[in-house]
């Protein structure tokens, strides 16, 4: 199965002001991803933002989720360092919750 014990998908849902041709891509993106996981046999979790965000005490505010990857991961901050890194934090940090 290789080196990964379990994977995290955030439980995420749509947006009132999306799409339907983005919200069909988004959901075939997100079923994609989990197929690829269950293919390798890499067992998987889904979590709900408002869970994972509460339980590392981190709120709303996106630069919030940033800072705390700086502050973790001092030696990668340039992954982190601008504003549209935003997602690579908060994966980062998704990652970290299923390690709890």
């Amino acid at each position: 199965r290789g080196p990964y014990d379990m994977s995290v998908f955030e439980d995420v849902s749509a947006m009132p002001a999306q799409g339907v041709t983005s919200i069909f891509r988004f959901g075939f993106a997100a079923g994609l991803a989990r197929g690829v996981i269950v293919a390798q046999g890499i067992p998987y979790r889904t979590v709900r933002p408002h869970v994972w965000k509460r339980d590392l005490k981190l709120g709303r505010d996106k630069d919030q989720c940033r800072e705390r990857a700086i502050s973790l991961w001092p030696h990668a901050a340039m992954l982190f360092s601008r504003k549209r890194d935003t997602d690579r934090a908060e994966a980062a940090l998704l990652a970290l919750w299923g390690t709890l």
